[in-house]
């Protein structure tokens, strides 16, 4: 939920902020921090959000100040915090008197008060805000749920901050133990990094719908998210679990899309050669098409009628042929590669790809046989 903007400047860690001008606005509501150094950049600054500027890019100009300071009250913002220093040496007059007639809190901050410091301190007391009213996670939960009015669902959303931000899903499966401490450390990651979050378990998997400001617009590849997942990886190691990424899109209403597919993403078994816990459902491949068939029942016939022979010769015998067709496959029906991978003879891997041909009742030598078994197994892993 938003934070009225006078209970922000009480807290401790932002004692030494001043307000200068527009002091009957105060009781706006802020629902995140936005960073904007021109005043080029003020078609992205979104209704209610905190707009903070170093000055670095306006360099002394008042004109370009005054910019910046319209531009932010124009698009709704909850106030300008300016950081006076070596850009920006004092705040012009017409500035202050345009902020006192809008009721446009204009806010000043020393040099020596480190932006981080400053910027952290607000997300903590938004996100520990929002995680007592609980009215926004309610919200996500019951978009992807399905529970509840689609279309009221984001209209309330929308009311609360996050429209036209960039948003998406992470998935995250744990295996082993300690998921409360790993998801804590995914939560703290992420706070560190300035994304705001909202967590729940749904279908046996715990979500996390993440939402970050962006410039870029649409549909996108989200690599800050990457740095974030990297520094986990150890984490995610030791508590046997996986994250998978779902689409991050500039609208809440396709979070649905994103939850399907970082489901999808999560489900899927990592490459063999990856040195990460967590993948992208962009980065899926074939696998990227079964979100959309899944629902087709001869997907799963297809795949059990074509590798239930094998599974089933497996079970009575206990033998592992399943195990060797796929690491076969995997390096391209090579034998001299599967031999090498698997420490065995040639002779030995030759004498099980006979018996694989012989259960199942075909050659294996004909690409349509390989691209069939091959597709059996990725049906397989999805199912």
């Amino acid at each position: 939920m938003p934070v009225r903007l006078d209970r922000l400047l009480k807290l401790k860690s932002l004692e030494r902020l001043q307000v200068v001008a527009g002091k009957n606005g105060l009781g706006r509501e802020v629902v995140w921090v936005n960073i904007i150094e021109s005043p080029d950049l003020v078609r992205f600054i979104h209704r209610s959000e905190l707009v903070i500027s170093t000055g670095v890019e306006i360099k002394g100009s008042a004109e370009a100040l005054l910019r910046l300071i319209r531009g932010a009250s124009e698009a709704g913002a909850a106030g300008c915090v300016v950081n006076l220093g070596p850009y920006i040496p004092s705040l012009p007059e017409e500035a202050v008197s345009f902020a006192d007639g809008r009721g446009f809190p204009l806010i000043t901050v020393p040099w020596d008060v480190r932006m981080a410091d400053l910027t952290q301190a607000i997300c903590d007391c938004l996100i520990s805000s929002r995680g007592k009213d609980g009215e926004t996670k309610d919200l996500l939960f019951r978009l992807l749920s399905g529970e509840g009015g689609r279309e009221e669902v984001l209209r309330q959303l929308d009311l609360h901050g996050l429209h036209r931000v960039l948003c998406g899903v992470l998935a995250v499966d744990v295996k082993g133990e300690g998921a409360s401490s790993l998801l804590h450390e995914i939560g703290s990651r992420l706070i560190y990094s300035y994304f705001r979050y909202e967590t729940f378990p749904l279908g046996g998997r715990d979500i996390f719908v993440v939402m970050k400001q962006s410039i870029h617009g649409g549909s996108a590849k989200f690599t800050g998210m990457y740095g974030v997942l990297k520094e986990l990886n150890g984490a995610l190691e030791a508590a046997d679990a996986k994250i998978g990424i779902g689409g991050f899109y500039e609208t809440p209403s396709k979070l649905v899309l994103s939850c399907q597919q970082a489901v999808t993403a999560v489900k899927v078994p990592l490459p063999a050669d990856s040195k990460y816990r967590f993948q992208e459902f962009r980065d899926l491949g074939m696998y990227r098409v079964l979100l959309y068939l899944s629902g087709n029942p001869e997907l799963s016939g297809f795949f059990r009628e074509t590798l239930q022979p094998l599974e089933d010769y497996d079970a009575i015998n206990l033998t592992h042929y399943m195990d060797f067709l796929r690491i076969y496959l995997k390096n391209d029906a090579n034998i001299a590669k599967t031999s090498r991978e698997l420490f065995i003879h040639r002779n030995t891997a030759l004498y099980r790809l006979g018996k694989i041909e012989k259960i199942l009742g075909r050659s294996l030598s004909p690409l349509q046989t390989k691209t069939e078994l091959m597709t059996a197994m990725i049906l397989r892993d999805y199912f």
